[in-house]
């Protein structure tokens, strides 16, 4: 399990805490419409995740199903989804923070979301990683295979750092024109558990992401 230190991000901007906080408040919007109670969940936006032998990190938010909460909260373990949203950030530099919180994990964490504003534009890519047995390195035929079969689950077990390999499994540009497509996020990634009864994948939609950004520019 996670070390972890309860403590305030710094200085983040007003469009990096909007997007990130329209976000949490969709995800909890389509948790609430299939009868879930969120409240029952926790998202943990300042915690510093400190594993024993690396840096620890602080995301822009995560989430954590009812299995994985605890009492008291500050001994709660990993995220099942991680958000990281930069504005002067590159996407590169965001793509190393998704990698990083698979591999302090060990797998634990199942998507890591990463947000990158522009001066026209908001980039979304869902990071996830390969199954085991995935062809090392990791090949274009083989990812677009992966993507083609929707909602393209990420693998429910932990890795090896070692081992992992992580890879963007969907791409979200949103413009004052316009989003590319919805965001998927699978249930059973996202709450560790299958689905029952009236359950299913969270869905950002296109129409979502465009409120989401409308004061953005």
């Amino acid at each position: 399990m996670a070390e972890q230190q309860w403590t305030c991000q710094s200085h983040p901007t007003k469009q990096h805490e909007t997007i990130t906080r329209k976000l949490v408040f969709s995800v909890n919007d389509a948790l609430t419409g299939m009868g879930l109670d969120w409240n029952d969940a926790e998202w943990v936006g300042g915690a510093t995740y400190k594993p024993t032998t690396a840096i620890g990190k602080v995301p822009d938010d995560a989430f954590l199903p009812p299995p994985r909460c605890t009492t008291p909260v500050s001994e709660i373990g990993w995220p099942t989804l991680v958000i990281e949203t930069g504005v002067s950030e590159s996407m590169p530099r965001l793509r190393v923070d998704a990698a990083k919180w698979f591999s302090d994990s060990k797998g634990k964490v199942r998507i890591t979301l990463v947000i990158s504003i522009k001066d026209s534009s908001v980039d979304v890519e869902r990071w996830q990683l390969a199954p085991i047995g995935a062809p090392t390195p990791l090949t274009r035929d083989y990812i677009a295979s992966l993507c083609r079969r929707p909602p393209n689950r990420p693998p429910l077990y932990s890795q090896d750092p070692a081992a992992q390999q992580p890879y963007c499994a969907q791409q979200i540009i949103i413009t004052r024109q316009g989003a590319t497509g919805d965001l998927v996020l699978p249930f059973d990634a996202l709450y560790d558990r299958s689905p029952e009864q009236g359950e299913h994948d969270v869905l950002i939609t296109s129409t979502d992401f465009m409120r989401l950004t409308q004061r953005l520019w």
